[in-house]
């Protein structure tokens, strides 16, 4: 019961046949354990969990993703596959060298449901998280709660807690059949937050986030030369294929100027003092810097460019 793909005969008999959340929950066996004696990850709580919010509100469960989470985030490339239209093309599926796009995922998105039948992008999914984390989504007493680490997965509300790196980080991630991995990794003592989606298994999303969080940690994205209060300032997405946001900047009274700098210091542009995103559109991949000279002093932002 810990994996819906645990079922693969059922699922890719009829690939396109919609299972229903109570029809899978009649496959669960008895339970391994009294509750609260023991701890197993187990999907079927993710299923239960959607049917409770449905009961309880009488809207669907991709009515009340839409309707609370994925609309006001303005989350517009995430989507509850089978229940909803799919509006971008998605990653073809590799699983062991073969391309499973040809095989419809009906079956097996109806049936993963509330417990991971997603389709989104690693920058949204990021936003998600850093909302989540920054107590926009919920009150300080939910936080806590989800965040409450108990049993020998040392798991919370569909978040667990790991030592990656001598750190101490919050995660989440999984697989599913045909070639999808994901990994969340947040470090709550910097604030980091790492998402990496990959559509090639066996490759494993958690193992790209390790890499990621290391090269962070040990490159980190800013320096100070000043009395600013840099945690008042962030620019995301970083890295991004398009558009930084500088978050804060308009908190900062007397900026002198904003600098665009490629990674040999060569000054590339000259950013309006009152702009709060740059375009780095038409720049090549690479690693670029944003200056902010203030009276108090300046920040030095690195900035990751992927392709487009």
């Amino acid at each position: 019961i810990s994996s819906i793909s645990g079922y693969p005969d059922s699922m890719l008999t009829n690939p396109n046949r919609v299972f229903t959340a109570s029809e899978i929950i009649t496959w669960v066996p008895p339970p391994l354990f009294p509750v609260g004696t023991d701890w197993s990850y187990c999907n079927t709580n993710y299923l239960l969990a959607g049917m409770i919010a449905e009961s309880a509100t009488g809207q669907s469960y991709s009515q009340l993703l839409r309707n609370h989470i994925l609309t006001p985030l303005q989350l517009d490339s995430t989507f509850l596959d089978v229940y909803e239209t799919i509006l971008f093309p998605v990653a073809h599926p590799w699983q062991g060298g073969l391309n499973n796009h040809s095989t419809p995922r009906v079956s097996i998105n109806s049936a993963a449901w509330a417990a991971g039948a997603m389709y989104s992008i690693s920058e949204e999914m990021t936003h998600w998280y850093k909302t989540l984390f920054n107590g926009q989504i919920l009150d300080s007493n939910s936080l806590n709660e989800i965040t409450t680490f108990v049993g020998s997965g040392n798991y919370g509300m569909g978040i667990s807690q790991k030592t990656v790196l001598g750190r101490t980080i919050w995660t989440h991630g999984g697989n599913i059949w045909g070639g999808y991995s994901s990994s969340m990794m947040f470090d709550p003592s910097t604030g980091i937050i790492i998402c990496v989606l990959i559509n090639q298994l066996p490759h494993q999303a958690n193992l790209v986030s390790i890499e990621l969080l290391s090269t962070l940690i040990n490159n980190p994205l800013s320096f100070t030369e000043n009395n600013i209060n840099e945690k008042s300032l962030n620019i995301f997405p970083n890295p991004t294929s398009n558009i930084v946001t500088l978050n804060g900047i308009k908190s900062l009274n007397d900026v002198s100027y904003i600098h665009l700098f490629d990674n040999k210091g060569t000054l590339l542009k000259n950013i309006g003092i009152n702009d709060t995103q740059v375009d780095l559109t038409s720049f090549t991949a690479g690693i670029y810097f944003i200056k902010i000279k203030h009276q108090l002093g300046s920040v030095r932002y690195k900035v990751i460019k992927l392709d487009k």
